[in-house]
């Protein structure tokens, strides 16, 4: 889910503004862009043939107070039939909860120059250039892009080829040697300085602060502070730290970047770093972050980004008890 209060009004601009909208170019998709009035709430992309997934925008439409939605279905010639099926299935369940179908149109790509149909009436255009629109300029104000895939983001997360195992071991030995509280606070400090500068962490200290959020739950949520002055910039920490773990930490790591993401109103990235997230958990036999439950079901519920910051400012409320104040710098 993403939030974006903007106004689209042409079929065209509709078509046109769905990648700004997502954060990313979808394929094989049906997106829902909830509206109050003229103006949208939310996108949220379902995938072609997964039709029971429409009752989880129930929950979205209520808190959102929605009273109307714009279908797009984006699939080629070989899944369109798929894609039209699920289109129908969430405005079947949409209306159930009294909100109307405003307009259902149908493209196979979001591209410039692909071509867009309105399913009831046939009328037809053409998609102009993406990232020319007031969704993208929007997005760009705020520090913010769109990239190529969903598969693009998935890349943000994935694991390095390099066994992150012998540096773990090492800063848990660190972490027994420093104690609880002492390798919190100079691992947080680390982390919050390598956010304030942008700057690349090393495998050394991503093993570190990976030690630290599956060992200290506290700590962790200390780290969720960042969100409140800078969320793109922990998130990008955060998610190059994902990168270097493995296991629990590495479900750990994913799951504050996710947070990250989700505060900066990225939904789809948040939602693609949790079920990273949970795979990490599954293949190394863990059970997943109690953190990690809360934010999906936040997600699936609609609860805003705004809403969500809450866990950041009990972040930095903890991280003074324990005198840990640059998370919040």
């Amino acid at each position: 889910m993403t939030t974006n209060p903007i106004r689209i009004s042409t079929a065209t601009e509709i078509v046109t503004a769905v990648p700004a909208l997502l954060g990313f170019i979808p394929q094989r998709s049906v997106v829902a862009i909830l509206l109050d009035g003229a103006k949208v709430v939310c996108a949220i992309r379902v995938d072609a043939g997964m039709d029971h997934l429409a009752t989880q925008l129930l929950p979205v439409a209520e808190k959102q107070a929605v009273d109307s939605v714009i279908l797009v279905s984006v699939a080629d010639a070989q899944h369109t039939d798929q894609s039209l099926a699920t289109l129908e299935a969430i405005r079947a369940t949409l209306a159930t909860a009294g909100v109307e179908t405003r307009r259902a149109l149908h493209t196979a790509a979001t591209e410039q120059g692909a071509e867009w149909t309105d399913i009831e009436t046939g009328e037809s255009g053409v998609v102009d250039n993406p990232s020319t629109t007031a969704a993208n300029l929007n997005r760009l104000i705020e520090g913010r892009s769109f990239v190529a895939s969903r598969e693009a983001i998935e890349d943000i997360y994935a694991p390095t080829e390099v066994d992150p195992t012998a540096e773990i071991n090492r800063a848990r030995a660190i972490a027994r040697i420093q104690g609880r509280d002492s390798f919190a606070r100079t691992t947080i400090t680390e982390l919050a300085a390598l956010v304030t500068d942008r700057q690349t962490p090393s495998a050394e200290l991503a093993a570190r602060v990976g030690v630290m959020m599956a060992d200290d739950v506290e700590a962790r949520d200390i780290v969720l502070g960042l969100a409140i002055n800078t969320p793109i910039e922990a998130h990008d920490a955060v998610a190059a730290i994902a990168r270097h773990l493995t296991g629990i930490e590495r479900a750990e790591a994913l799951t504050v970047a996710g947070y990250f993401a989700y505060v900066a109103g990225r939904g789809p990235d948040a939602g693609i770093a949790f079920a990273a997230a949970e795979n990490a958990a599954a293949a190394a036999g863990e059970v997943p972050p109690r953190l990690l439950d809360l934010l999906n079901r936040a997600l699936s519920s609609g609860m805003t980004p705004a809403q969500m910051r809450t866990l950041g400012e009990a972040g930095i409320e903890a991280g003074r008890k324990r005198r840990v104040s640059r998370t919040a710098s």
